[in-house]
């Protein structure tokens, strides 16, 4: 009965145990506020980047972060980035918003179509919808209506594309706010392809690359490297483009995932890259997560449950004696350090930030100035090349 009542009192999936104070809330709104102007295509912004190569076990990974259960499936949510934004609000239901940040490359007409998407929902069970809405929307291979039948919810874009993209670079926020106990934003990357295949091109392998690319080359990100326990680490792409951005290993969090899948007798070699000893070193080191099996995620695991599960394996004969650091075991431990990594990045680089954004500002206002008054009219412009043509 015991065991009953303690089930039955803890919180659904997406919940947590409160972590961080109103200070963390703030400075992380500031830094969202700023991003959905789209400052943060001009100058660079902190923020935390899952990413590793595909069937790396990212998507357990975000799970067990954020709390939301992405579609394994599909694919679809590997697309593109894709923004989870976590919100603690007090006395307030759970709300998930989901909204498109068009890239800074799309034409005005694309921009404006793109981000009036915006869809409200008060569960999760929506999120496959939504995947495939914006799919289309970003004109995702497979996901195209032929032109014959489109109406709003398609772009109007050249005809030569109706085949569509196999990646794009807009991204897809997913917002959730209400009594969630959490503060934290992380960007879910799509999955390095190590090589071409029947169904993903050179031109794929090289797009996904370069959108990756594009997020971890910047001073500001950290990198969470996303890293399958039963391939051989130090060859995964995500490892070759982390020392490439971040050769010093400063802004790089190991993450190895499906230990499960390793060879009988191979887990103290293991055990010794967890433990920052190996070939790989991070500053941050490393975090060694058991995935759930697929019988586990029909169950709809809540955070205490899986973190019970990763306990429970990781206390094993086979891995009790191996000097592992309970600190850094399981998603609960990843959580809340992820959390303060970004607090103290947000709270060292935002005066920096400020004063970019004030030199940009600056820069952009002088541009304005020097085209002279606006000319909204007719007139206005006759006068303007009146007097132009005149000096």
């Amino acid at each position: 009965m015991a065991t009953s009542a303690q089930n039955d009192e803890e919180p659904p999936v997406g919940h947590f145990i409160r972590l961080q104070t109103s200070k963390s809330s703030h400075r992380l709104n500031q830094i969202e506020k700023i991003r959905s102007y789209g400052v943060g295509d001009l100058v660079a912004l902190p923020q935390l980047a899952v990413c590793g190569d595909q069937s790396a076990g990212k998507s357990s990974v975000l799970e067990g972060i954020t709390g939301i259960p992405f579609p394994r499936d599909s694919g679809f949510c590997t697309r593109f980035p894709t923004e989870i934004c976590l919100r603690h609000t007090e006395g307030e239901s759970v709300k998930y918003t989901a909204s498109i940040r068009p890239h800074s490359s799309r034409s005005a007409a694309v921009i404006k179509r793109l981000s009036e998407y915006r869809k409200e929902v008060k569960d999760l069970s929506e999120l496959p919808q939504i995947i495939q809405e914006v799919s289309r929307l970003l004109k995702i291979r497979g996901h195209v209506i032929p032109y014959d039948t489109q109406q709003q919810t398609s772009i109007q874009e050249s005809p030569q594309k109706d085949l569509g993209h196999a990646f794009a670079r807009d991204v897809l926020r997913i917002e959730v706010t209400g009594p969630i106990g959490l503060y934290l934003s992380v960007v879910d990357l799509p999955g390095l392809i190590s090589s071409p295949n029947e169904e993903q091109t050179e031109e794929d392998v090289e797009a996904v690359r370069d959108v990756v690319e594009s997020y971890i080359e910047s001073s500001r990100t950290i990198i969470l490297a996303v890293l399958q326990a039963s391939n051989d680490m130090a060859n995964q792409a995500i490892i070759r483009l982390a020392r490439k951005h971040d050769s010093p290993g400063e802004r790089t969090v190991g993450i190895i995932t499906k230990p499960d899948l390793i060879n009988k007798g191979t887990e103290a070699m293991l055990a010794l890259t967890a433990n920052n000893q190996g070939n790989i070193r991070f500053n941050h080191g490393f975090f060694l997560l058991k995935n759930p099996s697929p019988e586990e995620l029909k169950e709809a695991l809540t955070p205490s449950a899986r973190s019970r599960l990763e306990q429970h394996f990781f206390s094993s004969p086979a891995w009790a004696g191996q000097g592992l650091d309970v600190e850094r075991i399981g998603t609960e431990k990843l959580r809340g350090f992820l959390q303060a990594l970004l607090d103290n990045q947000m709270e060292r680089e935002l005066p920096t930030v400020r004063n970019e954004i004030r030199n940009l500002l600056a820069a952009k206002e002088g541009e304005l100035q020097s085209l002279g008054d606006a000319r909204p009219t007719v007139n206005s412009i006759r006068t303007f090349l009146t007097r132009l043509s005149g000096s």
